[in-house]
């Protein structure tokens, strides 16, 4: 059963002047439950199509369905609606507050939801437990390691119960090691049922997904 289709997708950018397309008809369907990785090299625009699949931007043309809804004519409140209840996107460079603890961090995605402060504690608690790093929940984010700090990103990925992962580059700023502890957790996510899309350079962390679609100058080169 598919959750995402792509069909016809096209992305282009203008100064006024110049147009540039980026994404040229792009068909893409994408099973519920994958392992997904997208490759391709530097401004391929797999960076773009990860941020149309994350509702950060619109595609020019083309349609985007979601569980079978065309969301190509939502308007900005829907998409950000969509955003926020579809999707959870995991960084590179995990884009946690350094200043805020673990605990405060991953409470983030859940400030503006309507829950209880007992319920919210326990979701979130359960989550660090089950990333293995309930111990530092009142660590602040700048004295914890690369790693940790990834576990703490994905974590509040998964508080919002959003079905789809997208992770953009989540090892790059790890070493061989650390990468793979990384990887190991999204496997296990995408076992229990999580969607997850990575976009990835590394040819080592694409192999460990079920499937690889590989984009050049915005196309699909290889699926």
């Amino acid at each position: 059963m598919s959750i995402i289709n792509l069909v016809d997708v096209r992305k282009v950018f203008s100064d006024g002047e110049c147009y540039i397309d980026v994404l040229k008809n792009i068909n893409l369907t994408i099973g519920k439950g994958e392992l997904l990785a997208i490759v391709g090299p530097s401004g391929s625009g797999k960076s773009t199509l990860m941020n149309l699949l994350g509702f950060m931007d619109k595609p020019t043309s083309g349609r985007y369905l979601l569980e079978e809804k065309d969301t190509s004519k939502f308007n900005d409140i829907q998409y950000a609606k969509l955003r926020t209840q579809k999707v959870s996107f995991i960084f590179q460079e995990y884009n946690l507050l350094d200043d805020y603890t673990v605990y405060d961090n991953v409470e983030l995605p859940l400030l503006h939801r309507r829950m209880r402060k007992k319920e919210k504690k326990e979701l979130i608690l359960s989550t660090l437990k089950k990333l293995g790093i309930e111990h530092k929940i009142d660590t602040k984010a700048a004295k914890l390691s690369g790693g940790e700090k990834q576990r703490v990103a994905i974590a509040r990925a998964l508080v919002t119960g959003c079905d789809i992962l997208l992770a953009d580059e989540p090892t790059g700023a790890l070493d061989q090691e650390r990468g793979k502890d990384i990887m190991d957790l999204l496997q296990i996510l995408n076992k229990e049922g999580k969607t997850i899309i990575v976009v990835t350079h590394d040819p080592n962390i694409a192999a460990r997904c079920k499937r690889t679609i590989r984009i050049v100058d915005g196309v699909i080169y290889e699926d």
